[in-house]
């Protein structure tokens, strides 16, 4: 018989309407959790949702944030990704678009 072990990390991701229960964040294949490693981890879930992935059923087009805790109440967070980014840029345009100041403000992140 096997043995329970609790992860040291939960991973949680949303898709803009719903935050999903908290996963064990699966170390042997990310390794330590940090931001690169749960970029990977974004992107590996995102393939996932294609038509003709494991997670295609669900009809998610994609996730725009995700964390990493550790895994006890009120866990800090070790890592962080959304799928958007600050704007750094004084007048992109969408203060003029919109006819009215915008800040702070994000747009989604370059997909890679």
């Amino acid at each position: 018989m096997g043995r329970t072990t609790t992860p040291k990390y939960s991973v949680t991701v949303s898709d803009g309407r719903y935050a999903w229960t908290p996963m064990g964040w699966d170390g042997r294949r990310y390794g330590t959790p940090t931001d690169a490693s749960l970029a990977r981890y974004v992107a590996d879930m995102n393939a996932s949702f294609a038509p003709g992935g494991s997670n295609a059923h669900l009809g998610v087009t994609g996730l725009v944030a995700a964390t990493v805790r550790h895994n006890v109440a009120n866990g800090a967070p070790v890592a962080r990704w959304s799928a958007f980014v600050p704007c750094t840029i004084p007048d992109c345009g969408l203060s003029a678009s919109l006819g009215r100041p915008v800040t702070p403000h994000s747009h989604p992140r370059a997909v890679s």
